[in-house]
């Protein structure tokens, strides 16, 4: 009987402290908002170390800092759509496959590593310029409404969708991108030399300035 009493008593005391451990994740971020809305991922799916994470949806959480974030090297998505963030600096995320930082006050984004990246989303910010590089299976970009006056983009010949209307693009450099199908580039100062460039493309769908009343 006493045995069976302890038995019983090792029971709960192991699932008292599993509910504790799930109560208070190890979260390394710095920033409380995110640390809040982490918390409650984190006891909803009952994750308890960053390593846990495969998906991070915060939206509209007053989010300003990501510092901490490198931590969770096993999230697949990354969500954080209509916060404060005005600067992102990304490294080593290998397993993230969709990021979403659109409608934030984005200046500046520095990404790095991102070597399972498919889909950026960085549409409603205040970038100027915008360099994405080394990532070989992304296929969709939405940059539209920043302030870009230079664009790069290196390694990334997968790309077959880009967003980048509402911006401040003269030209770009387009050569690399093979598999592009589809682009958007209205409502940026780019000359008309650079529009019969694009119309002349075999495979490219591009909506310019030029033609934007062929797309109402």
């Amino acid at each position: 009987m006493k045995a069976s009493i302890r038995a019983f008593t090792g029971i709960l005391l192991g699932t008292f402290i599993s509910c504790l451990a799930a109560a208070d994740p190890k979260l390394p971020v710095t920033d409380p908002q995110l640390a809040a809305c982490l918390t409650q991922i984190a006891q909803k799916q009952q994750w308890v170390e960053p390593a846990d994470f495969t998906e991070i949806v915060c939206h509209n959480k007053g989010i300003e800092s990501l510092q901490g974030i490198d931590a969770f090297a096993n999230v697949t998505k990354l969500s954080l759509h209509k916060n404060r963030l005005a600067e992102l600096k990304l490294v080593g995320l290998r397993q993230l496959k969709h990021l979403n930082v659109a409608k934030n006050s984005l200046r500046a984004v520095h990404l790095e590593g991102l070597d399972n990246l498919a889909e950026l989303y960085l549409f409603n910010n205040r970038l100027t310029a915008l360099e994405l590089r080394n990532m070989p299976v992304l296929v969709r970009v939405k940059a539209n409404s920043n302030r870009l006056r230079s664009i790069t983009l290196a390694d990334v010949g997968a790309l077959t969708k880009l967003y980048l209307f509402n911006n401040k693009l003269e030209t770009m450099d387009i050569t690399s991108l093979k598999a592009l199908v589809y682009l958007d580039v209205r409502q940026n100062p780019m000359p008309d030399e650079f529009y019969d460039f694009l119309d002349e493309q075999p495979g490219l769908t591009a909506l310019h300035d030029g033609n934007a009343e062929d797309w109402q």
